[in-house]
Formats: C-alpha cells, structure tokens, sequence
C-alpha cells in the first residue's frame, strides 16, 4: 500500500514541511536495482549525475552522511526516503537546493567531528573494525583537505604502511590536526597519550618542516 502522498514531517531545523512521500518513493525507484530495495553503485552514478555532483566530491560523502548510510556504494529504502523526508526534499531540485547547505554545515565543529566519524565507519568494511590503509589514503585528503596543515606529509608518510587505521587514530589525527601547532612543537610525545603512528609522524614530519622553513628564511 502506497503512504499517503502527503505528510507532515519535522525537518532538521526544527521546523515543519510538507513532504510528498510518494514522489519521494518514485524517486528512490527511479535510481534503485531493478531485483533489489536499494541503489547501488550504478545507481548512485546516475542520482550524483542528475544532482550534478561528482561522486569523488565531499558533497557526495555528507550526502550519505545526512542519510545515515551505512553501507558504502548502497542506500537502502528506508534510508533514502527518511533521509529526504528529515531534508525536505522530495524531488531532484529540492535535493539540489538543500545540497550546499549541507556541506555548510561541516564549518561547525561537532557536526564536522560527527561527520568525520561517519566517514571512517561508513568507508571501512563492515566485517572489520579498522579502515584499509589503502582506502585511508584516498580518505585523508578528501575531508582533511584544507583542515590539516600537513596533509600532504601525512599521506607521504602513510604510503608504504601496512596496518590498517584503527577507529582510536583515525578519531586522534583530527585532535592533532585542530591542536598541534604547524611546527609541531607543542607535541608532547611523552605525556600526550597520543597513538603511535602519530609518534612516528611527528619524527618523520619535524625535519621537512624545519627544512621548509629553512628555505624560506633564506
């Protein structure tokens, strides 16, 4: 049976909007596997395409995020429609509208942090508890571009490891990205309880930068 075409829903902000539910559903099976109840990859090709939105951009990942996805490259139906409902958006040009608000809302920090955490969970395979190094290097820079001053070196420094980024890291890199000063110097290796692999940046990381800095005074 069909929900009724209209219904009043509580968007995000608290207030209330008119939803149709119908087009909603009608525009979920528009993108959706014909045999199955969710849009996959190719599905999600084509919604990122009709958004105007390049699926390798950080748009695409809040999306997902607002959506409260939890599989990569899948939304589910009850995802997508309580998603659109929770945006106000029930069609294409409404999705549109409401898509740079969204990103907007990454330049508060809790919702950044939220964010973040989303990101390592929603990207690392669901049968494990750490993201694949290989898929945390394409990661880093997707949505610590411009957050961290040294992303550059982190993603030199990573290439090569073998371990996987465990969820402890991956939540300390962003501390260290917002706390520790560009020189470093206000890393306290010793008392700071900070991972490891943080450890070992630090030391790879202190003489480029002492380096870079050389230069420039010259």
């Amino acid at each position: 049976m069909r929900r009724n075409s209209n219904r009043l829903s509580r968007s995000q902000d608290g207030s209330r909007n008119h939803v149709n539910l119908t087009a909603i559903d009608d525009l979920f099976n528009r993108f959706k596997e014909a045999a199955e109840e969710k849009i996959e990859a190719e599905g999600m090709q084509a919604l990122f395409e009709a958004l105007d939105v390049d699926p390798l951009d950080i748009t695409s990942l809040v999306f997902a995020w607002k959506l409260r996805a939890k599989t990569p490259f899948e939304f589910s139906r009850s995802e997508f429609v309580d998603g659109c409902v929770n945006l106000g958006a029930d069609s294409l040009e409404k999705l549109k509208a409401v898509l740079p608000s969204l990103k907007e809302s990454l330049n508060n920090d809790d919702d950044f942090r939220s964010f973040y955490m989303f990101a390592f969970d929603y990207n690392k395979p669901i049968e494990q508890r750490s993201l694949p190094i290989e898929v945390a290097r394409q990661l880093f820079p997707l949505i610590l571009g411009g957050r961290f001053a040294h992303i550059d070196l982190w993603i030199e420094f990573l290439e090569g490891k073998k371990h996987a980024i465990s969820r402890d890291t991956y939540s300390l890199l962003l501390d260290f990205a917002r706390n520790i000063d560009y020189d470093l110097k206000n890393f306290d290796e010793e008392n700071g309880a900070w991972p490891v692999l943080l450890d070992e940046f630090v030391d790879f990381a202190k003489p480029r930068i002492a380096q870079d800095k050389d230069r420039m005074d010259e």
